[in-house]
Formats: C-alpha cells, sequence, structure tokens
C-alpha cells in the first residue's frame, strides 16, 4: 500500500497526503507545492493551514523565504491516530445521548425500541419496505454473531436485490471472514475498512431514519425518525468515506 493511500486512511485527504509527503522529502515554498500537486495558490494556503494546525508541517523563514517541512512519520502517525480517535468517540458520544432520551420520548413516536431476533427482524422488514440507500457504519459482528452469517444474508442481502437500491458500508476487518457480504458489487454494495471502529456497535442510516445496533444482555435496536438527527450522522458517515 502507498504511502499516500496510508495517510488518506488515517484521516487525510490527497492533497493533503501529498503535500506532506513532499516536504517529508525535502523543504518547500508555497509555489513549488502548488506547483507539484497541481492544485491552485489559495487551495495550497487552505491545506499548509491545516496540516500547520494538525503539527503535521513545520513553517520555517529562510532569507525572507517560508519553508515548509514535515514533522517525523512516526510523530505524524501517532497524531493522525489521536484524531481519528477522537472522532470515533465523538460519533459515539452522539449515539449514546440519543439513546439515552428514547425512554423518555419514545411516545412521541420518533424513538422506537425494540430487542432480540424480533427487533433484527422488524429492522430488516422496514429498511427493504422503504426501498431507500442504506449507510452502514460499525461492526457487523454484533448482528452476524447473533442470528448468523446465512440468514443475514438470505433476510436482507437476497431481497434487496429486488429494490435497485446501494449499500454503503465503513466496517471492520470482521467483514472479510464473509465473501458474500465483503465482496463489492458494483451499485449495489460499496464496502471501506476503517480498522479503528469502535466494537459492539452498528449505525445503519436510511432515508429519514437511523438505527443503533447494540448488545447489553440481548440484541437492542433503537430506530429513530427524525430528519435533523439522520441528516447529522450521515454527514459525518460521508465525511469519513471520503477519507477512508
Amino acid at each position: 500500500m502507498s504511502l499516500i493511500k496510508k495517510l488518506q486512511e488515517l484521516g487525510l485527504n490527497k492533497n493533503e497526503a501529498k503535500i506532506y509527503i513532499l516536504c517529508l522529502c525535502s523543504p518547500l515554498c508555497p509555489s513549488e507545492i502548488s506547483r507539484l500537486v497541481n492544485i491552485p495558490r489559495t487551495s495550497c494556503y487552505f491545506y499548509l493551514s491545516k496540516l500547520l494546525e494538525m503539527n503535521l508541517l513545520i513553517k520555517n523563514i529562510n532569507r525572507k523565504t517560508i519553508l515548509y517541512s514535515s514533522t517525523d512519520i512516526n510523530a505524524a502517525i501517532a497524531i493522525l491516530l489521536r484524531v481519528k480517535k477522537q472522532e470515533l468517540k465523538e460519533i459515539t458520544k452522539i449515539g449514546d445521548q440519543i439513546i439515552a432520551e428514547v425512554s423518555i420520548k419514545e411516545e412521541n413516536n420518533i424513538y422506537k425500541t425494540t430487542r432480540g431476533i424480533q427487533g433484527y427482524e422488524n429492522l430488516y422488514k422496514e429498511i427493504l419496505r422503504d426501498k431507500k440507500d442504506i449507510y452502514w457504519f460499525g461492526d457487523f459482528s454484533i448482528i452476524i454473531d447473533t442470528i448468523g452469517a446465512m440468514r443475514f444474508y438470505k433476510d436482507f442481502s437476497m431481497k434487496r436485490m429486488h429494490n435497485s437500491t446501494t449499500a454503503y458500508a465503513l466496517t471492520t476487518n470482521y467483514i472479510k471472514n464473509f465473501k458474500k457480504y465483503s465482496e463489492i458489487i458494483g451499485d449495489f454494495r460499496k464496502m471501506k475498512i476503517i480498522d479503528t471502529i469502535p466494537a459492539h456497535s452498528l449505525f445503519c442510516i436510511w432515508g429519514e431514519k437511523i438505527a443503533f445496533v447494540f448488545k447489553e444482555d440481548e440484541l437492542k435496536i433503537v430506530v429513530i425518525r427524525q430528519k435533523f438527527i439522520t441528516k447529522m450522522i450521515l454527514t459525518i458517515f460521508l465525511n469519513y468515506w471520503e477519507k477512508a
């Protein structure tokens, strides 16, 4: 795997990764960076400012010329991992806050809580009925270990083929144990692996709904029908998808 790709997995976009690597090789001025990366000068300054803020670049002045050099690669990786873990903590915190309100607001029919196998069946039937693109974020083991890989495939994947929808998944390497789920198939299934996703939690977004799947003494599923919350979580998902 190229260093650019690895840095993208850790959270940088492609241009940020290129700039970091170029400045790792030798100190460069903004005009050189702009030319080598083939981006406008204004965009270059934007990326430089962001990388400086993240402590991935060092700014020096040499005879009135501003030069940028990169921090040590090991230090950079440590910084990016800390940022990524903090972002994931924030996502988990949002989920915990929403789930904590369920018992209070469930009577408004915005929140719905189900448990066990019946809860799983209610979830997949509702997703299939709505016929919307689906965005999975998290650890699939929480479902597969509960209801079984083949049942999940027959209940959900096979039936979804008739809906002409796309499923996007940001998940862990666990899914690679199951070829039926990890195979990328055109517009039917798109998938990216993020190793730092917290285990034993799974979000599913479709339409204006989001489901939080987690396990206490048994499988528990909280479905929320609220446009603002769904849009907020989907924005976080798409941000991770772009960087993954």
